[in-house]
């Protein structure tokens, strides 16, 4: 693999993954992913932590 070649490979695999990632962040897809404090609270409470405000 010459120099060239190499650059292009290198220069379309950044493109690719730029175009990925504003469709994702752009879509919307991840919005709603991140718990509300209170689901998060429940959540570790159901796996038997106890959460409470630090001292």
């Amino acid at each position: 693999m010459n120099k060239a070649r190499l650059q292009g490979l290198s220069a379309g695999i950044i493109l690719t993954t730029t175009i990925f990632t504003g469709f994702y962040y752009g879509t919307g897809i991840i919005d709603g992913t991140t718990p509300t404090t209170e689901e998060a609270k429940e959540l570790l409470e159901n796996e038997g932590f106890v959460v409470s405000l630090p001292i």
